[in-house]
């Protein structure tokens, strides 16, 4: 995860990240080591709070980008069609003039 403005992050904000980690162990039943963990390396709320708007920013670019992609895809999908309606328009043209050129040259 990058940490914006953060060269070199300090440990008590890398020590947040493995309460993250301890947290996600508590939801797995592991209730003693998240426990312990999360005392033992607490996070400042500020510290928190960013990781949190960070997650969640990422998150809501994550949803854009994907709503993007998919309607970039109806897109791409409708033109295929288009492309390919005309294609068979133009066999069918190219069809009809070689049958002409066919009859004309044996009449």
């Amino acid at each position: 995860m990058p940490f914006y403005g953060h060269i070199n992050p300090s440990q008590e904000l890398l020590n947040g990240i493995q309460t993250s980690v301890a947290s996600a162990n508590m939801a797995d039943g592991n209730v003693a080591t998240a426990a312990t963990a999360s005392t033992k390396n607490r996070m400042p709320d500020a510290h928190q709070k960013i990781l949190n708007q960070g997650s969640f920013y990422l998150v809501q670019k994550a949803v854009r980008r994907n709503a993007e992609l998919e309607a970039w895809e109806a897109q791409l999908n409708s033109e295929i069609q288009t492309w390919q309606e005309r294609a068979r328009e133009q066999e069918t043209t190219a069809d009809a003039l070689r049958s002409q050129l066919q009859q004309a040259s044996i009449g």
